[in-house]
């Protein structure tokens, strides 16, 4: 289930782009509706066929204990043609949607900051080039402090209270 949560909230995070649409109040909910629809029966196929082509007992082992995997994921071993595809997949993806939000979080906060809906950032309104500069700095130095703690299970919880 917090797969399908965590790629629903990457689907929501393209709203960040809503200024560069031509109609948002159409575009924004037929888009997130069409992306939910999506990922969720993709996600729902790869339940079936793992669930179909993997023993049982693997599946509901914890640790991985039943059977010798050397620390390899159950999904690296049943992917075809080879175990790299997941690998670098799950790599790019990591690091795609690190970039979505590197790029959509300025723009959210350049337009909380044009609309004045938080008092005294108004600093970070204007726009260089039609890019919001300031925000970008601002962004990538809050994404730095989260990679400098270096430990996930401090960061985690931080960041989940922002999506709830």
């Amino acid at each position: 289930m917090i797969l399908n949560h965590d790629s629903i909230l990457g689907v929501e995070s393209g709203s960040n782009y809503s200024g560069d649409l031509k109609d948002a109040q159409i575009s924004i909910p037929r888009g997130t509706i069409a992306a939910a629809v999506v990922t969720s029966i993709i996600y729902l196929s790869a339940v079936v066929l793992l669930g179909g082509s993997v023993e049982g007992v693997l599946l509901r082992d914890k640790y991985g204990e039943s059977i010798s995997t050397k620390g390899e994921l159950v999904m690296s071993l049943v992917a075809f043609p080879s175990k790299w595809i997941v690998l670098v997949g799950t790599l790019t993806a990591t690091t795609g949607a690190g970039l979505q939000a590197l790029a959509g979080g300025p723009r959210l906060l350049q337009a909380i900051a044009d609309d004045n809906i938080i008092p005294h950032l108004g600093f970070f309104a204007k726009k260089w080039r039609g890019e919001p500069v300031r925000c970008l700095c601002v962004t990538f130095c809050i994404a730095e402090m989260g990679i400098i703690i270096a430990f996930l299970d401090y960061v985690a919880p931080i960041v989940t209270m922002f999506f709830l």
